[in-house]
Parts: structure tokens; sequence; C-alpha cells
């Protein structure tokens, strides 16, 4: 393998993409229709535009890191990349850094905002009725208390709610916050928000016993991703009014046409308090900068012990 295999790099998407990070003695391709040279490749830079399955890993006969610029890994065969000895280096390897990244918690509150006060309805609409509700002294149950939860948790006390969590590890750390269990948070709560990690052990965490226990001026916010929630079951609550609102950064569009029988958001938001984003939390310009650069520089400096 010559020395130019050895250190080059297949980069799927160049949005946003700064040659800079790379060091110089990596050589780079940007991914395209043409690509069929995939032996030569060593790295992989991925985000979330493609799925990184099985039957386009065995296209690589040399790949050794996938470097993603994501939390979550779910859209990668971590399996098929067990197998293969294939390492990947995502922001969960960089934990440290990331404290200055505030978009995903930031996108949350976006939502959490947009919901409660019904946006799609006073966006245009001729003032009539009053519309929507208010965040000051209403009850919030944060569900996964990482990095983005713990940041919630502090625009939370900020607009004058009551704030509890829930969390895998019961974590008593602040006085001003009470632990509950997931059944306490779906009966107490007026907004639930979920910001648990993309991991297998979390599919259907929100399930319809949970959901059940909701009231019609609750909404629920998801930024994780939209199998973590019993859409269908949530969605059919919605449609009767049994639940105030939804708001999500991943939705499974199948499952919107199977209860509304449309896709179309804003066919749905005529009637119904939706707010979605597609894959939008991380997605601005300060935290995909940031990101892409601290991911790199550290995958550089522990693999090939590139300071520059």
């Amino acid at each position: 393998m010559s020395n130019r295999i050895k250190n080059k790099i297949l980069v799927l998407e160049k949005d946003f993409f700064d040659l800079n990070n790379i060091p110089k003695n990596i050589y780079y391709d940007f991914y395209n229709k043409k690509t069929t040279n995939f032996k030569d490749y060593l790295i992989l830079a991925v985000r979330l535009k493609y799925k990184i399955d099985d039957k386009f890993l065995k296209k690589f006969k040399n790949l050794k890191f996938i470097i993603t610029f994501t939390t979550g890994l779910d859209h990668i065969d971590q399996i098929y990349c067990k197998k293969n000895n294939i390492i990947i280096f995502s922001l969960r390897n960089i934990k440290k850094v990331l404290n200055q990244v505030s978009s995903a918690a930031e996108h949350a509150w976006m939502l959490t905002l947009l919901t409660i006060r019904k946006f799609h309805r006073v966006q245009f609409d001729k003032r009539d009725l009053p519309v929507g509700l208010q965040l000051m002294n209403k009850k919030i149950g944060i569900i996964g208390l990482g990095r983005i939860g713990k940041k919630i948790m502090k625009y939370s006390k900020a607009f004058g709610m009551d704030t509890y969590y829930h969390d895998i590890k019961k974590l008593n750390i602040i006085n001003d916050y009470k632990y509950k269990n997931l059944d306490q948070i779906f009966i107490k709560c007026n907004i639930i928000l979920v910001s648990v990690t993309a991991d297998e052990k979390n599919r259907n965490l929100i399930n319809k016993d949970l959901i059940n226990l909701m009231n019609s001026n609750s909404i629920l916010i998801n930024i994780s991703r939209d199998w973590i929630v019993d859409e269908i079951e949530l969605l059919k609550k919605i449609k009767k009014k049994e639940i105030y609102g939804y708001g999500a950064d991943f939705i499974n569009k199948k499952n919107l046409k199977a209860i509304f029988s449309t896709s179309n958001i804003i066919e749905i938001n005529r009637k119904h308090n939706i707010i979605l984003t597609d894959h939008a939390g991380g997605n601005n310009v300060d935290a995909i900068k940031y990101v892409e650069k601290k991911l790199f520089y550290q995958f550089f400096l522990k693999y090939f012990k590139n300071k520059n």
C-alpha cells in the first residue's frame, strides 16, 4: 500500500467543509456518483446525509476509520464495523470540548416555545381568540441528563419553570431539580423533553403506556430519534386532541401519513399542533465549524500523531 493510499480520506459531504482542518500529509477526495476507487481509502468522513450500511462499507478494502460529525451512530452499521475492526470516531470521543456547543439544546428550546405557543397558528393568522400557553410556572420533565439535558435545565430555570428529570443514573447534583421515574414525569409534567442518546437500548423508550399518562395540556418535545417514541400512539392522541402538541427534530413521515393520510406538515398544521424540523439540531454554521475543527484535530492527533 502506497503512503498516499495509507493516508487517504474520502469525505461524503463537503458542505461547510474546511480543508484547513486536514493535515497536509493526509490526502483527500470528495465523494460523488463517479467514485469507484474505494480500495484507496483508509478513512471515511460522514455526517447524516448517507446511510453507512454493510452494502456500502463492503466497497472498501482498506478502510480502518470512520469519522462522523454526530453524537448518534445509528446511521452507521456498527456491527459490521466491529467485525471488520473499523474504528468509529465521533463527537462522543471529544465530550470535554463539546460544552461550547449549545445548538442542540437551543434547538430543543426553540421547539418547546414554538409548540407551546402554537406558532403555526399565530404566525400569519388574524388575531382572534387567545392562542397558546406560557412556560412560566409550568412543570417540565427532562428525560436524559447529558450535556444537552443539563443545558436545557438552565433554560427552564431562567423561564421560571418547575424542573424535574429522569436519567439512567439518579443524579443528585442540584437541589433545585427533582428526580422522578418515567411514570411520574408523564403524569406530573406539562412539558416532557426527550434528549436521550440514539442507542438501540432506548428504542421505544417513550412507549404507549407512558404516552397514555399525558393530559390534554401536555406537550412532548423529542430531539432524539423518531424511534425513541411510539409515534403512532402519540399522533393518534394528538389527532384526538388528547395531547396539546408535539415538537420533534426527527419524525417518520410514514407515521404521519398513517394517521393523517398525508405527510405534508403544512396540511397537518391546519388542524394539529405539530412542529417538525429535519435533523437540524446541530446544523448551524457555528456548531459545524467548531466540531469539525475539534474532531479532526483530536482524530489525527490520536491516530496519526499529527498536531497541525
